[in-house]
C-alpha cells in the first residue's frame, strides 16, 4: 500500500437532501451533487485529489446510519465551535471538545444518527 492507507469515505443518509443541508451548514462547504449506478452521492470537496482523502453522502439499502465500528473525523479549526454548529443545524452533541495526542476532539450525531468524530490542532 502506497501513500495514503484512506482514500475515500461514505456516510449513509437516508435522507439526502436533509444530509446535505446538515454538512454544508455546519462546515460551510458546498457538497457536490453527482449520480451513478442509479444512485444519487454528495461528494464533500470539490478538489478531493488536491487533498488525497474525501468521502460523500450516500443512501444505500444495505446500509443503515449508527455508531458501527468506524469513526470519520472531519478536520475543523476548533472542534468546540463546530460541535456548537452541528447542534445548531439539527445534529446532538454526544461529547465536548477533549484533549487527543494530536490536539482535540469531539464527537457528534449527525442528521442522518450518524457518529461522526470532529478534530482540531
Amino acid at each position: 500500500m502506497a501513500g495514503n492507507p484512506v482514500s475515500w469515505f461514505g456516510i449513509h443518509a437516508a435522507d439526502l437532501d436533509r444530509a446535505k443541508k446538515f454538512y454544508e451548514t455546519v462546515f460551510g462547504e458546498t457538497l457536490k451533487e453527482v449520480g451513478g449506478g442509479g444512485m444519487r452521492f454528495m461528494i464533500f470537496g470539490a478538489d478531493w485529489a488536491k487533498y488525497g482523502v474525501s468521502g460523500m453522502l450516500w443512501s444505500d439499502g444495505g446500509a443503515v446510519p449508527g455508531y458501527g465500528g468506524t469513526t470519520v473525523f472531519f478536520n475543523c479549526t476548533d472542534c468546540a465551535e463546530t460541535a456548537r454548529a452541528a447542534v445548531a443545524a439539527g445534529g446532538r452533541l454526544l461529547q465536548d471538545k477533549f484533549p487527543i495526542a494530536n490536539g482535540y476532539a469531539a464527537f457528534v450525531e449527525d442528521s442522518e444518527g450518524n457518529r461522526i468524530g470532529l478534530h482540531s490542532r
